[in-house]
């Protein structure tokens, strides 16, 4: 009788161990995740500072409800630009006034004019980068920017599961902007309206 209830002693002190450990190292796995992720903030950081930076200039330079969204999307390009001069190559500059170009088209009425998919599909990635970018579209289509912050970082997590490191690059460089623009907007939504 002993032996059974040591045996049994024993096969439940191993099973707690074993359940333990993978708790553990499912923990450990989560930080690393996080980690890996987190690497990417000051990329975001870096992108408010330009939008605080945009809107400034903008009110330096007479923005008003008055003008017409063509002539705000060449303030806000004119802006950005002056930011990130001190900040790129003439190199890096040149790509990124054709990316503002394409992006603030004045034949395009709509203020924010950047469509993941269609920048997405002008280069050659794998599937499943451009399906997780189209997730990701998916969820910036959503106004509850408190929501969509979770569900970038739930969609973070998946991109970890699916994407090659450089991949992982891309993306994450693209979430860090997604959720500190949406963590600007939380805070200054007001300043604006």
């Amino acid at each position: 009788m002993k032996k059974l209830i040591f045996g049994v002693l024993f096969f439940a002190l191993v099973g707690i161990g074993v359940v333990g450990c993978k708790k553990e190292s499912d923990l450990n796995s989560n930080r690393e995740k996080t980690l890996r992720i987190s690497q990417f903030k000051s990329i975001g950081i870096d992108h408010n500072k330009g939008l605080e930076f945009t809107f400034n200039y903008l009110k330096q330079n007479g923005a008003s409800d008055k003008m017409s969204i063509n002539e705000i999307k060449e303030l806000v390009k004119e802006g950005a630009l002056k930011f990130l001069s001190n900040k790129m190559s003439n190199n890096e500059l040149i790509l990124f006034r054709e990316f503002a170009d394409k992006s603030f088209d004045n034949s395009n009425t709509k203020s924010s004019s950047v469509d993941l998919s269609d920048l997405i599909g002008e280069f050659n990635v794998s599937p499943e980068l451009a399906n997780i970018f189209e997730e990701l579209d998916d969820i910036c289509d959503n106004n509850d920017v408190s929501k969509n912050i979770s569900l970038i970082e739930n969609l973070e997590f998946k991109a970890l599961d699916i994407l090659n490191n450089d991949e992982e690059v891309v993306f994450f460089g693209a979430t860090s902007v997604a959720k500190a623009t949406y963590d600007y907007w939380k805070h200054h939504q007001d300043e604006f309206n």
